[in-house]
Order: structure tokens, then C-alpha cells, then sequence
């Protein structure tokens, strides 16, 4: 089972197996919870379902439905839906805390921030949301934990938050992660995530930009390389071994290719994928769309054994979108062509929580291979060598 098969377009999908009390229940699941159930999965509940099920709660029902097998794949599926929610909150307080206090009170801002970290504490304990955020080594989430500890005392640990609790700890979960970026050391770590990004980005233009000073003729290719819905969740070697055969595939079949750049990200929606920049040397070859759709035919078919799927970027159809495009074949170094080095160097740099949550270990699976290979000097005169 994949995270697409239980998360996917953020609405409830229960299918025929699935038995509710009523209808007007299942009505209320859907408007409310807004996660779609595992294919097959099936729910019996004895006094109905109300409009006020968060994610907490369905994590909490699926725990006394499931099978042991079952329930550690459900949970651990709507768990990465619940820690992604939760980051963006925990961005968004960041990003506007100069904003959500007017004295010692929340603004309106601050009173909609704590709504949505409401929503996400309904159907939770204390214990429970303090144990997963505690296991997860990303700034965000520790500054949320950190601040999550010092609500200990406002709620029993092991008693499940109803509505109007979870209204009450959110207020003051947004007062005290305010009062903690008053600590230097805690707004330094949370400023690496936007640091380290902006060096990456500035590195990558910079090479890129050395690539065409280079290469009078830069060919640019943007592949998103992933697998389908019912494979999303093969393994991080299955995904490492697959790009290191398609790696050796470009290397051997195209001479004029010169270098890449790969990142790997965690979707909701497409689980594990590749965001892959490759470099050609464009006077050697041309058609740009014909050589991507080459490497993703290979990846889909080939590589993967039919499990692949491949978006082509170079494709008219999204390059028009742009209007400063990072895409394609570049005779010019101008400033059309640098802006459009920025725009993909910034998209493809950009950093992706959702891995470090669902795969600590490859936090850094960001691939640079961008060395300048050596040219070839024109071979000079035996004169002209004496000369010198």
C-alpha cells in the first residue's frame, strides 16, 4: 500500500466495503476530515460520526478498527498528512510573528493561527502529539515541540482534547512560540532552513551561469521522475538504484552530455520523486523536448519495469507558462537567460520538509554534479612555441 492510495486530493473516497451508520454520517466524515480511507478499508461505528472528526480522531478510530499490519501503515500514512499540516502552521507563525500579538493578546491573525493548530489538536493527547513531534529532527517541528511542552500543565497527558480544550492550548501554544523566538539560538536554527536554501540557489546560478560561458550552446533539461500511484511507496534504495541506472544510461548514449543536478522530495499525493536538471552540450545536439522525453520513456519503461512515471518540463506546454523560462536551449547570456537560471535553481533548491519527516536519514539527497569539464587546447605551432 502507497500514501496516494489513503492520500489523495484531500477528500474522504470510502468505497463499497466501507459501512457507515448512516448516510448523513458519512456525509459528515467527508466535509469534515477531508483524508480519503485505504482501498478495502472498513469502518463500523456504533453511534455515528459528527462534523467535528479531525485528523486525531480518525487516527484514533483506525487504531481500534485495524489489524496490527493494518494499523501501522494507516496511522503512519495519516501521520505524515498530520506532521505536514502541522509544519506549514508552524511556517506561517514564523513568517507573521511580528503580526499575531497586540500587547499580550493574540491579533485576529494570531486568532486564526491558533485555529488551525486547533484543528490539528482535536482528537489528539498531550502525550501523543508531544511524542511525535519529540522523534522528528526538523527545526520547525522542534520549535513546536518546545513550545507544546510548556502546555503540560494546562491538560491531563493521556486524555484525548475535545473542541474547546484544543481552542484553549492553541491560543497558547501561538503565545509561547512567539515568546520563543525571543531565543537567539532557536530563530537561528529556524533561519538555516531559509539560509541554507539561498545558498544553494546562489551556487546553482552560479554554475549554471559558468556552464554557458562555457558552452557558447547550453542545453537545459527539467525531468520530475517518480513511479505511479499503486508503487509510490518503493523503497529509498529501490529509488537511489533506479537513478543511478538511468545516470548510466545518459552517460553512455549522449557524448554531449555534461552534468546534473538531482533532488529527491516526499508528496502527499506522489509519494517519493526526482526533480532532475541535466546539462548537454547544445552544439553537439538539438530538440531539446525529443532528448527529455527520451530519458523519461527510459526511466517509465526501462529503469523502473513499467512502475515509473515522468513529467517533461521542457515541453512547450509548461515552458510557456514562464515568463523567464530555466528550460531549454540558451545561445545567450543575458539577463532573460540569468533570470531564467534563477527561477529554476530557486524551484528545484527549495527545501522539502515533508523528507525529513518521512525519510530522516536522506534529508540531504540533493546531488550537484555540476564540474566544468576540461577543454581542449588547440594545439599551437612549433614557431609559435619557440617564440614563446
Amino acid at each position: 500500500m502507497n500514501i496516494s492510495n489513503v492520500i489523495d486530493g484531500g477528500c474522504v473516497s470510502a468505497n463499497d466495503q466501507m459501512r457507515m451508520a448512516d448516510d448523513s454520517a458519512k456525509d459528515s466524515l467527508n466535509a469534515s476530515v477531508k483524508l480519503p480511507l485505504q482501498e478495502g478499508l472498513e469502518l463500523s461505528f456504533a453511534n455515528g460520526l459528527n462534523s467535528s472528526w479531525s485528523l486525531g480522531m480518525v487516527i484514533n478510530a483506525i487504531d481500534h478498527q485495524l489489524s496490527d499490519g493494518q494499523k501501522s501503515r494507516s496511522i503512519e500514512e495519516i501521520e505524515i498528512r498530520w506532521m505536514a499540516e502541522l509544519h506549514e502552521a508552524a511556517v506561517k507563525c514564523k513568517r507573521n510573528k511580528r503580526k499575531l500579538m497586540v500587547g499580550k493578546r493574540l491579533s485576529a491573525l494570531g486568532e486564526r493561527t491558533a485555529s488551525s493548530f486547533a484543528s490539528l489538536l482535536v482528537g489528539q493527547t498531550w502525550q501523543g502529539a508531544h511524542d511525535r513531534l519529540a522523534k522528528v529532527p526538523q527545526p520547525y517541528m522542534q520549535w513546536v515541540a518546545k513550545a507544546f511542552e510548556r502546555l503540560c500543565h494546562h491538560t491531563a497527558p493521556d486524555v484525548l482534547i475535545d473542541e474547546e480544550r484544543a481552542i484553549y492550548l492553541a491560543r497558547r501554544l501561538v503565545v509561547e512560540m512567539v515568546c520563543l523566538l525571543e531565543n537567539k539560538l532557536i530563530l537561528a536554527r529556524l533561519d538555516t532552513v531559509r539560509r541554507e536554501h539561498q545558498r544553494k540557489r546562489s551556487v546553482l546560478v552560479k554554475r549554471l551561469v559558468a556552464f554557458k560561458r562555457a558552452f557558447p550552446k547550453l542545453m537545459v533539461l527539467r525531468l520530475d521522475l517518480g513511479y505511479g500511484k499503486e508503487h509510490a511507496s518503493v523503497s529509498i534504495e529501490r529509488i537511489i538504484g533506479d537513478w543511478e541506472a538511468l545516470k548510466a544510461f545518459i552517460t553512455t548514449n549522449f557524448p554531449s552530455y555534461l552534468s546534473h543536478v538531482v533532488k529527491l522530495e516526499y508528496g502527499l499525493q506522489k509519494g517519493a520523486h526526482m526533480h532532475v536538471l541535466l546539462l548537454f552540450n547544445g552544439a553537439m545536439v538539438r530538440q531539446d523536448v525529443t532528448i527529455a522525453k527520451l530519458i523519461g520513456e527510459h526511466w517509465s519503461k526501462v529503469v523502473t519495469g513499467g512502475m515509473g512515471v515522468y513529467f517533461n518540463c521542457n515541453a512547450a506546454p509548461y515552458k510557456n507558462r514562464f515568463s523567464h523560462c530555466g528550460v531549454g536551449v540558451f545561445s545567450r547570456l543575458d539577463e532573460a537567460t540569468v533570470a531564467g537560471f534563477q527561477a529554476v535553481a530557486d524551484y528545484i533548491t527549495k527545501p522539502d520538509p515533508l523528507v525529513t519527516l518521512v525519510m530522516p536519514s536522506e534529508k540531504r539527497f540533493y546531488r550537484a554534479h555540476l564540474v566544468l569539464p576540461e577543454r581542449r587546447r588547440r594545439p599551437c605551432s612549433r614557431a609559435a612555441a619557440v617564440a614563446a
